[in-house]
């Protein structure tokens, strides 16, 4: 409406009237009484038809206003003028004062503005939504079509303007199809994967055109195909989750129940009485509820695991994990219960068993690698079981042949590396320029003559096992540096290599010589010394502990007998002759010589003379080589009796006297018998 104070009154000329329709630029003007109220209007119209029959710009208004007009309040609607067949309304307020007038010109000038704002709008919205919107006209020529449209079926707007919507569509739709409205229609348009619908626009129940919608769902279909899958991943979960041995109770962050597998109802029946809030049915129940009780208040937020028991000896491994979204908030509640109590008595019952099946493993071993019955190698066997369950590092000392080899073997077997690798390096047999390769290995092409693909060393092949270090003192310097480094780290490095490799190798190394000479004249590392020698064990000679030469006699040529099928014996004066020699290369060279009789011999009785003619010199095969005169033997006799007489009177007895000599307790009882020393306890 046309809003302001221009308003004649019945009394005022027309010339006062014409001045406000040229200073408010409208056609009318309101006329009202004193007190404001409408009376009428007085339009242009009415005034030049005054003017032309001779009514006098000076004449008052009261005869030519129109009285006819109707008024309106200014609170009601469009829906209440627009129907009005009167050029002009006046607009009061709720106490019927004028508040302006509301012409026919004007509103419908209003109206076509309203319908270019929505027509902007509707523009707007036609080109903004996401689905593809082409309007047809009656032939089914594309008279619009927003921007989802041009994006699904790859086309500009200008070149589809005009365009036959059977042309667009080639070989997915004919023009027919569309014009009176079609359904909903899957189809692939230019290579897009789209569905298609129709609606005719009607006027009077007669079609005006026809508008399609279209839908790209391409990315539905990838996401239905990814969603099949995630349907399927998750029926797999839950199989897998329901097939799980150890139950399992998530709940939601409210602490209601999400997901119990079966083994979970089966173990814990009282789980289903916690979540119902029926109370505990026991201890474990009740220890069970203030976890959960803590993880929803907050108190317990972390992953945790506690052990729960009860007073009938039950044990239970309770592992919790929160599920957290992208804001870090805990969404579900994941408890892995495991009840623990059969396997922690078959752990302990297993435990048993390994001790005892270590302690059988250990007696087997002793009637089949070592035998002895001196007290000297008892005392060996016995240091040998005990370091043999912990994991220090073990120096085996002895001379040449006295089995250092087979003693390392049983610190192997007698512990819990028992089922692991035992690898065994002799460092004085492997010249100085191979010995770092075979015991560290090589990288691929670190030297000429290397193997294509590199080569492991007895260190990463005896990982987690043990490796024996047999010669020890043979060792080069310039590789002791690196044994060395390897003790301290646990890591080697490949010959050619750039990465360090870390392992877990228990080392067992053996010497016959005098290691701390060897570090005083600088041939070896006074630091590996000490790394080495943690435990020593020295394994006494054979000529030492005279009682176990029989014993070893017998069990090798038992075995001999069975490796070539025999059954020769030896004859007393044999085993005579073999107590009484010393020995030189000790349980080696006892092994070699009963093999050697045993094939040599034709006959099954092994008489002395099978033994080699050294056998008849108590020097061995040293003597053999000097001359035959017996002084130097008869003097070394007269000191060995003077010493065994003088070591009797002084200690006053034989065993202070053995330990005095540095011999066992047999051997000097058997010399004392031999030199006719008479046995005074």
């Amino acid at each position: 409406m046309h809003r302001g104070d221009s308003f004649v009154r019945p009394q005022d000329t027309i010339a006062e009237a014409i001045q406000h329709y040229l200073g408010d630029e409208c056609n009318c003007v309101p006329v009202v009484d004193d007190r404001n109220k409408p009376l009428g209007v007085l339009t242009i119209y009415r005034v030049i038809a005054a003017l032309r029959d001779g009514v006098s710009v000076h004449a008052p208004v009261d005869g030519v206003y129109a009285r006819d007009i109707q008024s309106v309040n200014q609170e009601v609607g469009f829906d209440a003028v627009r129907d009005l067949p009167l050029e002009r309304l006046l607009v009061l307020d709720d106490t019927g004062k004028l508040v302006g007038v509301l012409s026919k010109i004007e509103l419908i000038s209003r109206i076509f503005e309203a319908f270019d704002l929505t027509a902007q709008e509707l523009k707007i919205l036609l080109m903004t939504v996401p689905l593809g919107i082409i309007a047809l006209d009656d032939n089914g020529v594309i008279t619009e079509i927003n921007n989802a449209a041009e994006a699904i079926l790859g086309i500009e707007a200008n070149a589809a303007y005009g365009m036959d919507v059977g042309v667009l569509f080639r070989g997915a739709l004919e023009s027919g199809d569309v014009l009176h409205g079609m359904g909903p229609q899957t189809m692939t348009v230019r290579g897009v994967r789209c569905v298609a619908q129709a609606r005719a626009i009607l006027r009077d129940g007669v079609p005006h055109g026809t508008v399609m919608v279209l839908q790209d769902i391409s990315e539905l279909d990838a996401l239905s195909r990814e969603l099949d899958s995630v349907n399927t991943l998750l029926a797999e979960l839950d199989v897998i989750v329901g097939t799980l041995p150890d139950p399992l109770w998530v709940l939601d962050e409210g602490g209601g129940e999400v997901y119990v597998n079966e083994r979970a109802r089966e173990q814990f029946p009282g789980l289903e009485r916690l979540r119902s809030g029926q109370g505990c049915v026991g201890e474990l129940e009740r220890r069970l509820s203030d976890l959960v009780r803590g993880v929803l208040d907050g108190t317990l937020a972390e992953s945790f695991s506690r052990v729960l028991t009860e007073d009938d000896g039950r044990e239970v491994i309770v592992k919790y994990s929160p599920v957290r979204d992208v804001r870090q908030r805990a969404v579900r509640h994941v408890f892995h219960l495991q009840d623990v109590t059969e396997m922690n008595r078959l752990r302990r019952e297993s435990a048993r068993h390994r001790e005892e099946l270590q302690a059988l493993r250990g007696e087997r071993s002793e009637k089949d690698g070592i035998v002895y019955r001196s007290r000297s190698m008892a005392e060996v066997m016995a240091q040998v079981r005990k370091v043999a369950l912990v994991e220090s590092t073990v120096l085996v000392l002895g001379d040449s042949g006295v089995g250092k080899g087979e003693v390392a073997r049983r610190i192997h077997s007698y512990g819990p590396r028992a089922d692991r690798p035992f690898m065994a390096l002799n460092c004085g047999a492997i010249p100085e320029s191979l010995l770092e390769s075979e015991l560290f290995g090589y990288e691929r092409g670190a030297f000429t003559g290397a193997e294509r693909g590199g080569k492991v060393g007895l260190l990463e092949v005896a990982n987690h096992g043990c490796l024996f270090l047999d010669e020890i003192g043979e060792m080069p310097l310039a590789l002791q540096v690196k044994l060395l480094r390897f003790l301290q780290e646990s890591e080697i490095m490949r010959v050619g290599g750039s990465r360090p490799i870390k392992l877990d190798v228990r080392i067992i190394s053996a010497t016959n010589k005098n290691l701390h000479e060897l570090v005083e004249r600088g041939q070896f590392r006074k630091d590996l010394f000490y790394r080495l020698n943690v435990v020593p064990i020295h394994i006494p000679p054979l000529r030492e502990r005279v009682e176990d030469i029989l014993p070893l006699a017998h069990h090798f040529l038992k075995r001999v007998n069975a490796k070539y099928g025999r059954a020769k014996r030896l004859c007393p004066e044999t085993c005579n002759l073999l107590e009484r020699y010393a020995w030189p290369g000790n349980v080696r060279e006892l092994i070699n010589v009963i093999e050697r009789i045993t094939i040599m011999s034709d006959d099954d009785v092994l008489a002395p003379s099978t033994l080699p003619a050294y056998f008849n010199y108590p020097g061995g095969q040293e003597e053999v080589c000097r001359t035959q005169s017996d002084c130097l033997r008869t003097a070394l006799e007269n000191v060995e009796q003077s010493m065994i007489r003088c070591a009797l009177k002084k200690h006053g007895g034989i065993r202070p006297a053995s330990r005095a000599l540095g011999i066992s307790h047999p051997t000097l009882l058997r010399k004392m018998h031999r030199y006719g020393i008479a046995v005074q306890e």
